[in-house]
């Protein structure tokens, strides 16, 4: 996901540089105020790009989407939680608890 925020960022700066380009061909001609436009659409693009680096640098610091198991740390799928001992067990807990909430009514 971060990748895909910094990714917009940058399409965000060519997109702004194309604006500026294009409307600076017609100064003369038009009364939209290009300069301030741009300055706008730079910062929209700068703050996606820091916000993806943000996100990617939060990403490695808490362990998220980094493909290992909550609990033990060990290497599983990068869309898995729980690798199969721990899932196991989280399942079976769930189970219980399911179990139990069914015997109090």
């Amino acid at each position: 996901m971060n990748n895909i925020i910094s990714n917009v960022g940058w399409f965000g700066f060519f997109a702004a540089f194309a604006y500026f380009i294009y409307y600076d061909n017609f100064a003369g001609k038009t009364s939209v105020d290009y300069n301030m436009n741009f300055r706008y659409l730079c910062a929209a693009a700068a703050a996606l790009v820091l916000a993806g680096y943000v996100l990617k640098f939060l990403g490695n610091t808490f362990k998220v989407g980094k493909g290992r198991c909550k609990v033990c740390g060990k290497k599983i799928g990068k869309t898995e939680t729980y690798c199969f001992d721990h899932l196991t067990q989280v399942v079976t807990q769930g189970q219980e608890k399911s179990r139990g909430i069914a015997k109090q009514k």
